[in-house]
């Protein structure tokens, strides 16, 4: 009735039809396909590893896009599914609703909080938003993502944008979300390796560079200032 439950199948006769199935991934559209490696440039940018694995089967039918599962890999080196989800463009209108499309997932409550558990995390009451790094266009998007990959590597609360915002909203939304710090990274910022970085609540400017030591240099200038 359902053929594409085969590939999720655990019995031993399904598992190996599924083996000789074709993979979706060689009868991607040209759409799909662009989508699917704008995803991976993204991940790439930010170094999360990732598989594409063209057997993921999710247990609801209205997934319209990409469907995924996040792996933590615990201490003991073994995988545990924490969450998995997908786009659903359609959903809402199939059920009366506007033309809504939507990406959403499910957590496992009880895998999260043995990973959390696992990897000591802890969460404070009242998270604030140290960072934030708006882009002046799309094109500078994954570069963006980058920078914030250092700042979350030095323990820094960062966050760009990942809905393609103009530069006006990003810097509305910034001020909503209360980020204590601001960048605006455009091709001149790019070209030159250089920006300059605002402190929202004192109004004063600081100059860094854009390299390797990008993280290193906002930790010092939020520790002065924090």
């Amino acid at each position: 009735n359902n053929p594409l439950r085969i590939l999720d199948c655990k019995n031993e006769i399904c598992i190996k039809a599924a083996k000789e199935a074709p993979s979706i991934i060689d009868y991607l559209c040209e759409g799909c396909h662009d989508e699917l490696e704008k995803l991976k440039s993204v991940l790439d940018s930010v170094d999360v590893e990732y598989i594409i694995d063209p057997s993921i089967v999710r247990g609801l039918d209205y997934y319209t896009g990409f469907v995924f599962e996040y792996k933590y890999r615990g201490s003991s080196g073994k995988s545990l599914s924490v969450c998995g989800g997908g786009r659903y463009d359609n959903l809402i209108e199939q059920l009366g609703g506007p033309s809504t499309p939507a990406l959403g997932f499910g957590i496992g409550l009880d895998r999260l909080l043995i990973a959390m558990d696992d990897a000591d995390v802890f969460i404070e009451k009242k998270p604030v938003l140290d960072f934030f790094v708006a882009c002046v266009s799309s094109k500078e998007a994954n570069f963006c993502f980058c920078l914030v990959k250092k700042l979350w590597d030095e323990g820094i609360k960062a966050q760009a944008d990942i809905v393609g915002r103009s530069l006006n909203s990003q810097l509305r939304f910034a001020t909503k979300v209360g980020a204590r710090f601001l960048m605006v990274i455009g091709n001149e910022e790019i070209k030159n390796s250089k920006a300059k970085i605002k402190d929202t609540k004192d109004k004063v400017f600081f100059e860094v560079s854009l390299g390797d030591n990008f993280g290193k240099q906002v930790a010092n200038i939020l520790r002065k200032a924090l």
